[in-house]
């Protein structure tokens, strides 16, 4: 299960993406072998980006008031 960040552009919790484009990962593959599995290492490395607003502007959330 992926771990929930806080997206300082939305304001709220949400699940990153990954950024791995499986097209162009599989004709790496396909055509050259090397290239296609650092482009799926670098790609799954990366922190993700909010499925919101596309960002990865990644925040600390605010503290909750009790009022």
């Amino acid at each position: 299960m992926a771990k929930m960040k806080y997206c300082g552009n939305c304001k709220q919790w949400v699940t990153p993406t990954k950024g791995v484009n499986w097209v162009i990962a599989i004709i790496l593959l396909i055509f050259f072998v090397i290239p296609g599995i650092i482009y799926i290492i670098w790609a799954m490395s990366k922190g993700g980006k909010c499925p919101m607003c596309n960002s990865t502007n990644w925040s600390i959330p605010p503290k909750e008031e009790n009022e």
